[in-house]
Formats: structure tokens, sequence, C-alpha cells
């Protein structure tokens, strides 16, 4: 029996989803407007994300699958959120000059995978830079595909969860398990960090 799974769509869905993840930092420019300069860094990558993401949304059709073709689907489409985000992660560090492209590639893996490494001089960095490592350890330490998979509907959500290697369920429904996990994180990150 086939269902309508739409995996192409779902590729537009997360490649914006990238693109607001690396607008985030422009958060902190009303506390440190001397990063301003910086900005554009983040509006390039950020903006071009979206509205390739928008594009993808709007030209794809929705096409039936079966589960064995949504499942196969599924794992090709974590490797791609995975290899897009870090690349486009990389973008704000290389366009603000701040580090060479093999670093901002390190610095992006380290923060999406939520490693902890950092090739960055904190000394020196400006603090919208900062903010932007701690964001991606942040996505990171939720789970960068499960943040992903709150914009995906429908069985195609359960799909990218067990591809990424998830096979345990906290609660009934995905959904529930992703609220779990986040308020986990939140109470975690206040135990350590207060």
């Amino acid at each position: 029996m086939k269902q309508r799974i739409t995996c192409a769509s779902n590729i537009g869905k997360l490649t914006a989803l990238i693109g607001l993840l690396l607008l985030a930092p422009l958060l902190v420019l009303p506390f440190f407007p001397e990063d301003a300069q910086f900005a554009a860094a983040f509006l390039i990558p950020g903006i071009a994300s979206v509205l390739l993401g928008l594009a993808l949304c709007l030209c794809v059709k929705t096409h039936p699958l079966t589960m064995q073709e949504a499942m196969h689907h599924g794992n090709l489409l974590v490797l791609y959120i995975w290899l897009y985000g870090c690349l486009a992660g990389a973008l704000p560090f290389l366009l603000g000059d701040r580090l060479t492209f093999v670093q901002a590639l390190f610095e992006a893996v380290s923060g999406w995978t939520t490693t902890g490494l950092s090739v960055m001089d904190v000394t020196i960095t400006p603090p919208i830079f900062l903010f932007y490592h701690s964001f991606m350890q942040f996505c990171g330490g939720l789970g960068f595909v499960m943040i992903m998979m709150t914009f995906v509907q429908g069985r195609m959500g359960m799909v990218l969860y067990n591809a990424e290697g998830h096979p345990d369920k906290l609660m009934p429904t995905l959904r529930e398990t992703v609220r779990t996990i986040v308020l986990m994180e939140r109470s975690l990150s206040r135990v350590f960090f207060c």
C-alpha cells in the first residue's frame, strides 16, 4: 500500500529551517551593537537557505512512496541534513573572516554534534560568534535532526527519527518524545549553568 509521503518537499522545509537557525545569532545584535559589522556573515547564508528551501517546497511535487521507499529516502534525508547543515553552518565563520574553511567546517561539525571542541580563541572572538557556537552546541544537544523532525509531519518524521539511529520512543507519539527531550535539555541547561 502506498501512502503520500513527501520526502523531496521535506528537503525544502529542512533547508529553510537551517537558514532560520543561521539567522538566530542576529538576535544578540541589540546587546552587542559593535558586532553589526558581522551581520552579513549570517544574513547571506541564512536568507539564501530560507529562499532555497521555499523554492524547493514550491517546486517539488509530492508522489506516493511505499514504506520501504520512505525509509530509504529518510536515510538520504538524514545524510543531506548533516552535510548541508555542516557546510551551511561553516559559512558565517568563513564569511565573517574569522576562520579558514577547514577551521570553519571543524567548528560547525563540532557545534552540531556537541563535541565541544573549538579552534576559536575565545578571548578575541566577537560575542556574536561565541553565541553562534553556543547555539549550535545547544541545538546539537537537543539532537540536530530531532529539531528538524519537528517540522516534518506524519510518518516521514518517524522515518527520520529511526534513520538517525533512535530506536527508542520515550512517549507514545514522536511529537511528545521530542517535547520531552527538549524539556530535559532545558532542565539540564539550568542545572549546569546556574
